[in-house]
């Protein structure tokens, strides 16, 4: 199948909404003076660019037809066009349009000055912590965008995430993104990012991206994914039993491993009857809640201290010119406005119960059927709970309504 006008997004959905509707036109490849190559991936290669009109700066992402339908991929292509195209986000790379000629396919992106966040991972070994509490409430803005815009990216990783000008963090590749208007059962993704639903292939939803957040909060500090073995089958089992180990080094605080995890995983024992998201959601609703002020005060003031989040040294001119640019203020206030509709709307989840650190108890509140912990953290992935300690729990629920 040809990738043309009948089979991409209308035409005039290929320029960004801030362009005036007299001036959308169709782009082509003579609008733009082609630079350095960025990057290559399976279907094509990415390259720098300028707008000859503006002198903007962008990345251009070159895809060739002939490989995309080798691969029966022209779907995630233009649900990638129609998804990404429409959001706006500080911490999501924004796509500006598309256009095509008859052997390729071409994305107009934001153009992340400081490249890969997987090669700068690779470079450092492991984050410090105040570096990984950056990142990990940046990319926690960014999903409840998301989830508030009923999108479900379902390939967080390293790889898919890029370093602006200024240091922040853009989640990018929408390829395995969809609506989440129906519950899914498509295996898709990295393995060691996968969620126990997928990989005992059940109905998902938006919480998966919840816990490729968390995985990711583990690799930030130690390096390595935290179910990664060395065959598929052990990984899969790790991922189901929720066999999370902290190693002895790089040396973690107690309070970072405490948003990872706060309790010994149970393995088996843990009540099968609740999927390990339902927990997940738990934290997120909690926080979301009671706070409504975004996630990074939470992960800042229980984890680092209140101290400052890790800063890269300033930028030149030319590169706060343009991530001003790139970052609209129109993006900042949907990315408030969306974060305070999610947690507006949220659903009361499942009720959840979890050996909590000391330090956590006085955070804890019954409201309703539901067990909120309030500030215990965002990126507490990987709770578990036996059924005793969850009728316990709803006992207590149940007396505290009484009372």
């Amino acid at each position: 199948m040809a990738i043309g006008a009948d089979t991409l997004p209308p035409e005039n959905s290929q320029v960004s909404s801030e362009v005036p509707e007299a001036e959308k036109k169709r782009w082509t490849l003579n609008d733009f003076d082609i630079g350095k190559p960025l990057g290559r991936g399976k279907f094509g290669h990415v390259y720098l660019a300028r707008e000859k009109r503006s002198n903007h700066i962008v990345a251009l992402k070159v895809l060739f037809k002939s490989q995309l339908q080798q691969s029966q991929v022209e779907h995630q292509l233009r649900r990638e066009v129609e998804i990404q195209s429409h959001l706006r986000h500080p911490n999501i790379l924004r796509l500006y349009g598309y256009f095509y000629d008859q052997k390729r396919v071409y994305l107009i992106l934001e153009y992340a000055a400081k490249g890969e966040l997987y090669k700068e991972l690779q470079k450092c070994k492991y984050f410090s912590e105040r570096r990984s509490a950056t990142y990990v409430a940046s990319l926690a803005r960014a999903l409840i965008y998301c989830h508030g815009k009923h999108v479900i990216h379902r390939d967080i990783k390293p790889e898919n995430l890029l370093i602006g000008a200024q240091g922040e963090l853009k989640i990018a590749d929408f390829g395995w993104s969809v609506h989440t208007f129906n519950r899914r059962r498509t295996m898709c993704g990295t393995l060691d990012y996968l969620p126990p639903e997928m990989v005992e292939s059940v109905e998902h939803d938006a919480n998966v991206d919840i816990w490729s957040l968390g995985v990711l909060c583990y690799e930030f500090l130690y390096g390595i994914p935290p179910f990664e073995a060395k065959e598929h089958s052990d990984t899969y089992r790790r991922i189901l039993q929720v066999d999370l180990k902290f190693p002895p080094k790089p040396i973690v605080s107690s309070a970072a491993k405490d948003l990872i995890s706060q309790a010994e995983p149970h393995g088996d024992r843990r009540d099968r009857s609740q999927k390990p998201c339902d927990f997940i959601t738990a934290f997120l609703i909690g926080v979301l809640r009671r706070a409504r002020m975004g996630i990074t005060s939470e992960i800042r003031d229980h984890w680092v201290g209140r101290r400052e989040p890790f800063v890269i040294p300033a930028p030149s001119e030319e590169q706060r010119v343009l991530n001003a640019r790139n970052c609209t203020q129109e993006g900042v206030r949907a990315g408030a406005k969306a974060a305070a509709v999610a947690a507006a709307v949220s659903a009361v989840p499942t009720l959840v119960a979890v050996r909590l650190i000391p330090w956590a108890k006085s955070h804890i509140n019954y409201t309703g059927q539901a067990l909120i912990i309030s500030a215990a953290s965002v990126a507490a992935y990987f709770i578990t709970a036996d059924k005793t300690i969850l009728e316990c729990a709803r006992r207590n629920a149940q007396n505290e309504r009484r009372a």
